[in-house]
């Protein structure tokens, strides 16, 4: 490019810029600069729970009669002859924030409803501690329906630790050290995640229609886990309860549990009961004790006073191993139940049927003060098995070319 031809593209850039700086406006903005969000408060309006503000009552340091949501700002401790936070609305949301309600002597409850009201009612974030009564009670005045309980502690109160309405979730809390008992939901709802620990009473307790899953129980003077109709419960653990590990009644589903160390039995269970993949060890009175059209199936039950799985009618019992029962392993008390695949040993009484009618094949005896003790009526063969010869290496026991349907092979 000659000379003249850079001249006239260096001045022609020049003009570009002159211009497009003509056109712009100006880099300061006009005013201080101000936020254009949105406060906390604006995207979710909370109503604070404050010592000095809240409103109070004559039954209750502070009282929300109103619904919405609201946060508590500081620890809060409680007076003689009160509760702590009193609710007369529905569809209120408790956050406390991480904070604690610590009751004292002669305190009433630490988070109640009252007259018939607290259904939809949400409490959440804290520790509620040391009330003369229940920690929290949903069920104060009348009942209430669809309660979240979660992430609360509620220790060492008077009362309960934690009860709702009916058909309420809790969720991810500790229960511990309660005068009457851990958790109680009366009917339809969930109990999930929770620990229920040396608690007075029954460690987690509730009627018609539950759901319990990965829950804790431990060290209850009653029922560590006790439940009534049409119950589910899975992933759960009772410990050292002072009753029976797990009980429910009727159309209970229980599987994937632990029971150990229980003062009576490991788990109970009512008629149409299923029992599934659950532990049971060093249990009082029976392992697993099911009523009529029940299954337990893959279960292992290891040093019972009583029986280790004991059943009415119509059940089948497939698949479990029981180990050192002070009774029988397996004890059929009534007719037509199927008794299959089951291992029996080192018990007082192995397989015991007490009434005929049962058909009872592929299960194994061994070690028990008597191996059998089925009564005539029953589908049943036993045979003494032989022991074999020596077995090392490939081969031993049998001849070669062995006929026999429980022949081991190598190849």
């Amino acid at each position: 490019m000659n000379t003249a031809s850079t001249r006239r593209l260096i001045v022609g850039v020049a003009v570009g810029f002159t211009g497009a700086a003509a056109l712009a406006g100006p880099l300061t903005p006009p005013g201080a600069p101000a936020s254009t969000g949105k406060t906390l408060i604006e995207v979710e309006p909370r109503t604070p729970i404050n010592a000095n503000t809240a409103p109070g009552s004559a039954t209750a340091l502070h009282r929300i009669s109103q619904p919405g949501s609201y946060y508590l700002m500081g620890n809060l401790t409680g007076v003689s002859g009160k509760a702590g936070i009193e609710i007369l609305a529905h569809n209120v949301t408790i956050d406390l924030n991480g904070y604690t309600l610590e009751g004292v002597a002669g305190s009433f409850e630490g988070i109640r409803n009252a007259g018939a009201l607290g259904d939809n009612t949400t409490i959440r974030n804290g520790v509620v501690t040391g009330w003369g009564d229940d920690g929290v009670n949903l069920a104060a005045s009348g009942n209430s329906d669809g309660n979240i309980i979660e992430n609360i502690h509620s220790t060492g109160n008077g009362g309960y630790g934690v009860v709702t309405g009916i058909s309420a979730v809790v969720r991810g809390c500790v229960a511990a050290s309660n005068i009457l008992g851990g958790i109680v939901v009366p009917n339809g709802g969930v109990v999930e995640s929770c620990v229920a620990r040396d608690n007075g009473g029954n460690g987690i307790g509730g009627n018609y229609g539950m759901v319990i899953r990965n829950s804790v129980s431990i060290g209850s003077a009653g029922n560590g886990i006790s439940v009534t109709t049409n119950s589910n419960i899975s992933n759960c653990v009772a410990h050292s309860n002072g009753g029976d590990g797990i009980r429910a009644s009727t159309g209970a589903n229980i599987t994937n549990c632990t029971s150990n160390n229980s003062g009576a039995s490991g788990i109970v269970a009512g008629g149409n009961s299923t029992v599934a993949d659950c532990t049971v060890s060093t249990a009082a009175a029976s392992g697993i004790s099911v009523g009529s059209a029940s299954s337990v199936t893959r279960c292992t039950v290891a040093i019972t006073t009583l029986d280790g799985i004991v059943f009415s009618n119509d059940c089948a019992i497939i698949g479990n191993q029981v180990d050192a029962a002070g009774g029988a392993a397996i004890h059929a008390t009534n007719a037509d139940n199927r008794i299959e695949g089951n291992i029996a040993t080192d018990s007082l009484r192995g397989v015991d049927v007490d009434v005929f009618g049962s058909f009872i094949a592929r299960n194994i005896c061994s070690g028990n003060t008597t191996n059998w003790d089925v009564v005539a009526g029953n589908v049943c063969i036993v045979v003494a098995a032989t022991s074999a010869g020596a077995i090392l290496g490939n081969s031993g026991g049998a001849a070669p070319g062995s006929t026999d349907p429980n022949a081991n092979f190598t190849f």
